[in-house]
C-alpha cells in the first residue's frame, strides 16, 4: 500500500534498476510517486515488482544526450511536470 506522501509527484531515478537507485525508486513509488527509471541495462528480473509499483523502466545511457532527453520526455509527458530527479547513475 502506498504512503501517499509523494502522491501525484513525478520522479526520475537514473541508475534505478539496481542497488541504491532501485531502492530509491521503490521507496518513492511506495510513497505514491510516478517513478521512471533510466538505466543503461534495465533489470528484467524486476518486471513483476515494477508492474506492481507502477515504475517505468527505460534504457538510458546518461552519457547519451538523446537517451536522457527521451527519458525526461517520457516522464514529463503525462502530467507536464518533473518533481524529483535522483542522479544516481555511475559512469565508468
Amino acid at each position: 500500500m502506498k504512503d501517499k506522501m509523494l502522491d501525484g509527484k513525478v520522479a526520475i531515478v537514473t541508475g534505478g534498476s539496481y542497488g541504491i537507485g532501485q531502492a530509491v525508486a521503490i521507496a518513492m513509488a511506495k510513497a505514491g510517486a510516478d517513478g521512471y527509471c533510466g538505466n543503461i541495462e534495465p533489470n528484467d528480473e524486476n518486471d513483476e515488482l515494477v508492474a506492481e509499483l507502477g515504475i517505468f523502466q527505460r534504457p538510458c545511457d546518461v552519457t547519451d544526450e538523446s537517451d536522457v532527453v527521451g527519458l525526461v520526455e517520457q516522464a514529463v509527458s503525462p502530467s507536464g511536470n518533473l518533481d524529483i530527479l535522483v542522479n544516481n547513475a555511475g559512469v565508468g
